[in-house]
């Protein structure tokens, strides 16, 4: 993802005195034109609420007092948090930046559009049931929630939106109209053939992140919807942080020299199940949590066990130590495929064209066909700024009282997660891997595939027999939807179950009552695959996502199929390789196999230095 800063002119802030819908002239709900020369046509502008300055300690203290987070909203989102922070940075093979708060925003402001099962999921997926069955008014809870945090100086800033374009040819329902306006959300109508469209959406990206986000979008005749929402974070440290030169040891027990930030002061600290934590204070009342696991255990297994993320996010409240920390400063660009995640966490109906009930929102029909978010961070010796984008886009149907006489040393030299939050909500969460990684540019570790990359799907596990070595455990049905949702079509014989799916196709071969294998076609870019892989990606980004000793060498055409990397470590055997056909690269196959006949194989179908369809197989021989 490319990224740009430039100055912008302040945002204008104003009280905002919220209207009703019938308060709005009838021409604004309706509209009268299905084209737009100039672009989409605006029909709600809030005014943005009015922040404190952070130097102006009694009115900072005053807006926070004026607008109480509530607790149901408060649960929720740090249910939300860990469960979605799961399912995308679980196991990771990258830098990884996620902003839970930007995607949280983004479905409830969907989920105030819908009726019937698509909103009682996403209140679900959202922690929010019960709250709403309780007569409470979300959307309300969520403008009262971002007037609590919101900061609005120059080198102090939070600042949430929202925008939704709506198809031209469709009219919002003017009970929506209420609900954007709560959470201070702007609503147009646009022709999304028209490329003004997307230069619109560009625009209005890069001036609610201060240019910091600048992401490429693209809009087609078919679309009818899309909801964006993006938060922008800007804040300097506490407390004085000093440069300095260290090591740092990356996953593969490789040492790097990088820039490191270092400060002496006291904050919070504690000692978890395998990790120690510090709660770094900044301006604003912000804080950024890093946990560095211990040498013994480290990052990965800490994030995949059971509830590992939420404990992370969360570690506790520790005690104040004096602290000497030392931690690298790095920068980095992530983009999500959002889409499988969402299924994990029970958001289904929204996704079918036979569930789907927008009708909330809009007169026409409209169902989700795409969720993503970019985001960048960069954190140095002047502070933090962080944004986030998440897009949703849519078409028709078709140790306490010890006192410590020397600091406590917190030196985080190996990869470590983080989590920057406001007044406890999460904001930003993610791991690093390696700081030293170019920002801007992918940040893959080029290792071998691995079981891991097949936990990419959240309900696959991998099972670990009584001699310690990993076996293979094959979803049933029930995995495939709870991943999935539920399919357009299902075939059935004596040897397979097929499921058709809008991105393609997932297929279970039987072994009696149980199943010996399964292979997931990916024919769209609806669906990401292994390391955020996706249909339309580069063969050059496919081969930085993994391992390649040919790297920088010329392929050799006159061979029928080349070795990217071969490898074994006794109960593994990893290999990638590249098949040509008439000297034209055709496909690319990465595969891990064990000791007892079981293999975990991806293929990617290459045309004109495309990717056209991603097979996952895994199978028992």
């Amino acid at each position: 993802m490319k990224t740009m800063k430039r100055s912008l002119l302040p945002l204008a802030m104003a009280v905002c005195l919220l209207a009703s819908s019938a308060a709005l002239p009838a021409l604004m709900l309706c509209g009268v034109s299905s084209a737009f020369a100039a672009g989409p046509e605006a029909v709600f502008l809030p005014d943005a609420p009015v922040a404190a300055s952070t130097g102006d300690y009694i009115a900072f203290r005053a807006q926070k007092a004026e607008n109480p987070i509530a607790g149901e909203l408060l649960a929720g989102i740090m249910r939300f948090t860990g469960e979605s922070t799961a399912a995308l940075l679980g196991t990771p093979s990258k830098n990884l930046c996620y902003s839970p708060l930007s995607l949280y925003y983004a479905l409830l402001l969907a989920a105030g559009g819908t009726r019937g099962a698509a909103q009682a999921e996403l209140y679900a997926a959202l922690g929010l049931t019960d709250a709403v069955a309780a007569g409470a008014n979300p959307a309300g809870m969520a403008g009262a929630l971002y007037r609590n945090i919101h900061l609005g100086d120059q080198d102090c800033a939070l600042i949430i939106a929202h925008a939704v374009w709506l198809h031209a040819g469709y009219s919002y329902n003017a009970a929506f109209l209420d609900t954007a306006a709560a959470q201070y959300g702007e609503l147009y109508r646009a022709d999304f053939g028209d490329a003004a469209t997307a230069g619109h959406m560009s625009h209005w990206v890069a001036e609610k992140t201060r240019g910091l986000l600048n992401p490429p979008i693209t809009t087609k005749e078919d679309q009818r919807l899309a909801i964006f929402n993006t938060v922008y974070l800007k804040t300097p440290w506490l407390k004085p942080v000093f440069s300095a030169r260290r090591t740092f040891t990356l996953l593969s027990g490789r040492e790097i020299e990088t820039d490191f930030l270092r400060t002496d002061l006291t904050a919070p600290y504690g000692l978890g199940d395998g990790y120690a934590w510090a709660r770094l204070p900044l301006e604003g009342g912000l804080d950024m949590t890093i946990v560095l696991p211990d040498e013994d255990t480290g990052l990965l297994p800490l994030l995949t066990r059971q509830g590992g993320a939420q404990e992370l996010i969360s570690p506790g409240t520790g005690y104040l130590r004096k602290l000497h920390a030392e931690f690298p400063q790095f920068a980095f660009d992530t983009a999500f495929g959002l889409e499988t995640a969402l299924y994990a966490l029970g958001v289904r109906a929204a996704f079918s064209p036979a569930a789907a009930d927008f009708s909330g929102l809009a007169d026409g029909p409209v169902y989700l066909t795409a969720a993503r978010q970019d985001t960048h961070i960069t954190v140095d010796k002047t502070g933090i700024e962080a944004a986030a984008l998440t897009q949703l886009f849519g078409e028709a149907m078709a140790a306490p009282g010890q006192k410590e006489e020397e600091p406590i040393r917190f030196i985080v030299n190996r990869p470590f997660f983080f989590c920057i939050a406001a007044e406890g909500i999460p904001l930003f969460v993610g791991v690093v891997l390696d700081p030293g990684a170019p920002a801007g540019e992918a940040t893959q570790s080029a290792q071998p595939l691995a079981l891991s990359d097949f936990q990419y799907f959240p309900h696959f596990q991998i099972a670990t027999d009584n001699a310690g070595e990993q076996d293979f455990r094959f979803p049933g049905l029930e995995v495939v939807t709870a991943n999935f949702g539920q399919p357009i079509r299902v075939d059935e014989d004596d040897y397979t179950v097929a499921l058709t799916y809008p991105f393609g196709d997932v297929a279970l071969a039987k072994a009696g009552d149980t199943f010996s294998g399964i292979t997931i076609r990916i024919d769209t870019d609806a669906l990401a695959g292994p390391r955020g892989i996706r249909v339309g990606d580069s063969l050059e980004t496919l081969l930085a996502a993994f391992q390649n000793d040919r790297a920088g060498e010329a392929l050799d055409v006159q061979n029928d199929e080349i070795y990217l990397y071969q490898e074994s470590d006794g109960a593994f055997q990893r290999f990638g390789s590249a098949t040509f056909i008439a000297g034209e690269l055709v496909t690319v196959d990465y595969n891990v196999s064990n000791s007892y006949q079981q293999a975990c194989w991806v293929s990617f179908e290459i045309r004109g230095g495309m990717i056209t369809q991603i097979r996952w197989d895994v199978y028992s021989a």
